[in-house]
C-alpha cells in the first residue's frame, strides 16, 4: 500500500511538472487512450478583446458533451482561459458532469498567433488520436484575406486575416495571414475547416486553403461577439456521420430566430478548381467591372470605419463583370459552378448595418476583394495570393 501510495504521488508530480514546463511534454499516457471515431479541435486565440467573451462559449462546450460520450467523440481546445495555463485541453467526466482536463501546456513566450505555435498545438492533437476523423475550428477575430504587416512580417496598425491576440509587449494586437496560416495546417488533414470569426468566407481564404479540408464552414460577414452556440451544433458533428449542413443551419437559426443579423456559408472545397476555371474566363473576357454601388457589400460600416476592407459579393461580381465585358453566355457557367461549390448558404433579411440588403437575391454566400491592379504594399500582398494567380 506505501509503495502505491508513493507511485500515485510520484505521478501527479510528474503530471504536474509537465503541465507547469515550457518542455510541452505531453501529459497522457497513450496505453490509456480510449477508441475516439472523431475529433474537433478548436483554436482559440482568446487572449484579446474578446477574453469576456470566451467563457461563456467554453460553458457551451461543456453542456454539450451532456450527452456526448467522450470516449468516442472528443474535443481539444487550445486556449488560453483566464486563470488557467495556456494550453491544450480535452474533456473528461468527473461523476458524469463535463470539465475540461489539461493534456499538455504551452510557453506564454510564443503567441498564439505565431504559425509555429499553430503547428505545433495540431501536429500534437493529430497525434493524439491518430486513427480518428478530424475537424478543425478558429475561434477568435478575423478579417477576410486582408493584409497585415505583422510581427511577422514587419509592423503596422492595420487589423488583418486571423488572430487579434493582446501584445505582450502592449503594442498592436498580433495577428497571422491567410497564407501564413494555410502554411501552418498540413494537407489532407481535417474532414473540414469551421471559422468561427468574422469575414473569412473570401473566395481568397477559401482557396488558399482548399488543400486543407474537404469542407469549410465560415461566415462572409462578422458574427456578434457570442459567436456560435456550441452546445447546440457540437452535437451535429461529434457523432458517426457528421451533418454539416445541420451545424451550419443549426447556427444560422440560433441568430435568425431571435432576429439577428447572422451569415454563414458551407463550401465544397472539391470544387473549387473547376470554379476557378469559370472564374478566369470571366476575367480574361476584359477589364471592365462593376461600380461598387452595383454589389452587395458584406462589410458593416462599422468595420469599414475601423479600418476593414470592403468584401463583396463573388457571384454577383462575376456576373456583373461577364455582362460588363460583352460575356454574358458565361452567367449559366458562373452559376452552374458556383452552385456544386456552395452547398448551403444562408442570410438574415437584414445585415451588419441592420438594413435589408440591396440585392438580396444576387446574394452567394462568398465574397471578394474588388481588385483594381493597384501597387500599395496590400495590393501586392494580394497578388501573391494563390486565388490571384489562379485567376487573373
Amino acid at each position: 500500500m506505501h509503495k502505491a501510495a508513493a507511485l500515485v504521488i510520484l505521478v501527479m508530480l510528474t503530471v504536474s511538472m509537465a503541465a507547469c514546463s515550457d518542455s510541452d511534454e505531453p501529459n497522457d499516457n497513450p496505453a490509456d487512450k480510449p477508441d475516439v471515431k472523431r475529433v474537433v479541435l478548436l483554436y482559440a486565440v482568446n487572449n484579446s478583446s474578446l477574453s469576456g467573451d470566451y467563457p461563456y462559449d467554453r460553458q457551451e462546450m461543456l453542456d454539450a458533451f451532456k450527452n456526448i460520450d467522450c470516449s468516442k467523440y472528443q474535443l481539444l481546445v487550445y486556449s488560453h482561459y483566464a486563470g488557467q495555463e495556456c494550453g491544450v485541453y480535452k474533456i473528461v467526466k468527473e461523476n458524469g458532469v463535463p470539465e475540461f482536463e489539461l493534456v499538455r501546456g504551452y510557453s506564454r513566450a510564443v503567441n498564439s498567433t505565431d504559425p509555429k505555435r499553430i503547428s505545433e498545438v495540431i501536429d500534437y492533437a493529430l497525434s493524439l488520436y491518430p486513427e480518428a476523423d478530424y475537424s478543425l475550428f478558429f475561434w477568435g477575430h478575423g478579417s477576410s484575406w486582408q493584409y497585415e504587416e505583422n510581427s511577422y512580417r514587419l509592423a503596422s496598425p492595420q487589423q488583418r486575416a486571423y488572430g487579434g491576440e493582446t501584445n505582450p509587449s502592449g503594442g498592436n494586437a498580433l495577428w497571422i495571414n491567410v497564407d501564413q496560416l494555410a502554411d501552418a495546417i498540413p494537407d489532407k488533414r481535417f474532414d473540414a475547416i469551421w471559422f468561427d470569426v468574422c469575414l473569412m468566407a473570401g473566395i481568397e481564404n477559401i482557396y488558399q486553403l482548399r488543400d486543407k479540408c474537404d469542407y469549410m464552414i465560415a461566415y462572409p460577414t462578422e458574427v456578434y461577439a457570442d459567436g456560435m452556440r456550441y452546445d447546440l451544433v457540437l452535437p451535429h458533428l461529434l457523432r458517426s456521420t457528421p451533418d454539416w449542413r445541420g451545424a451550419a443551419k443549426t447556427f444560422f437559426d440560433a441568430y435568425n430566430d431571435v432576429g439577428d443579423a447572422v451569415t454563414v456559408s458551407f463550401i465544397d472545397m472539391s470544387k473549387l478548381e473547376d470554379f476557378a476555371d469559370v472564374a478566369r474566363k470571366v476575367y480574361e473576357s476584359g477589364d471592365v467591372r462593376p461600380t461598387r454601388s452595383l454589389l452587395n457589400d458584406y462589410t458593416s460600416n462599422n468595420l469599414i470605419n475601423i479600418g476593414y476592407e470592403h468584401c463583396y459579393d463573388l457571384g454577383q461580381m462575376l456576373r456583373l463583370t461577364a455582362k460588363a465585358n460583352g460575356a454574358e453566355s458565361l452567367v449559366g457557367e458562373i452559376d452552374r459552378a458556383l452552385g456544386q461549390l456552395v452547398i448551403y448558404h444562408a442570410e438574415s433579411a437584414k445585415n451588419f448595418n441592420l438594413r435589408p440588403w440591396k440585392y438580396p437575391d444576387a446574394l452567394s454566400g462568398i465574397s471578394t476583394n474588388l481588385y483594381d491592379g493597384g501597387d500599395s504594399a496590400e495590393d501586392e500582398y494580394y497578388r501573391s495570393l494563390d486565388w490571384f494567380k489562379r485567376v487573373y
